[in-house]
């Protein structure tokens, strides 16, 4: 996704001098576990960027349970950029993965891969080459409790092809580290909170960090949530984030 806007927005090129664009880990947020049913996905994401720069996306997609252990996920955003009285109107970058999640006592122990693609109708909602993300994760739960973690390293591949003015989609360095760690409580309801991080390896190096609060409410089989992200460091890419999700299962549980 084009040049200058957090792993997974939008950010004016003149915030962030070296951002070149990335779904980032929020893009793709850790879903039902392996072994789940299928599930259909949908999300409302608006993101504050500068006074007169927005963004709104919202995304479907579909989640596969492969097997107890393995599942695989796809998600195609639409996408309105409003930059100074214009907007641009289209379909952003696709992003694919696969994960896998192994049971270890209490936890749940695993990783993945997350993938980019060159979707986009416009230069201004998505970059023109590919992006990877390797990751490992980690969840703890213990009653009520849940704590999980996940770092990645995201990286360019291919060259860069930029060059418009105003704002674009989604930056990020071409090689840079992404976490994010959460805790939360609760059964149907469950309130939570969590840090994201992001440190730049290539141009100058920054770290970002945003504090996200949450909810997650459980609605017979499908799973709502809400949450927000406020940066809290000076280096940052956005002013605020807002995001809502729906997670509806269908089909049959892998055996």
């Amino acid at each position: 996704m084009p040049r200058r806007l957090l792993a997974s927005l939008i950010c004016v090129g003149a915030l962030i001098g070296t951002a070149e664009a990335s779904c980032g880990l929020d893009q793709c947020p850790p879903s039902a576990a392996p072994g789940t049913a299928h599930a259909v996905v949908a999300a409302t994401r608006v993101t504050s960027v500068a006074s007169q720069v927005w963004t709104e996306e919202t995304f479907v997609g579909a989640s596969f349970a492969l097997s107890p252990v393995f599942r695989a996920e796809a998600t195609l955003p639409a996408v309105w950029l409003r930059y100074r009285g214009t907007s641009v109107v289209g379909l952003g970058n696709a992003v694919a993965l696969v994960d896998a999640a192994w049971p270890v006592g209490i936890a749940r122990i695993g990783g993945g891969f997350q993938l980019e693609l060159p979707t986009a109708t416009s230069e201004y909602l998505g970059d023109r080459h590919f992006l990877g993300l390797p990751y490992l994760k980690a969840q703890l739960q213990s009653g009520l409790w849940q704590a999980r973690a996940r770092g990645g390293w995201g990286a360019q591949l291919g060259a860069s092809v930029h060059g418009h003015p105003g704002p674009n989609m989604n930056p990020h360095a071409s090689s840079e580290l992404l976490w994010r760690v959460d805790g939360q409580w609760g059964d149907r309801v469950r309130p939570g909170l969590g840090l994201d991080g992001v440190h730049t390896l290539t141009g100058e190096a920054q770290t970002l960090l945003a504090v996200v609060p949450r909810i997650g409410v459980t609605l017979g089989t499908a799973r709502l949530g809400i949450e927000a992200q406020v940066p809290v460091t000076r280096a940052r890419r956005f002013r605020w984030r807002g995001l809502m999700s729906l997670r509806v299962p269908v089909g049959a549980r892998s055996s």
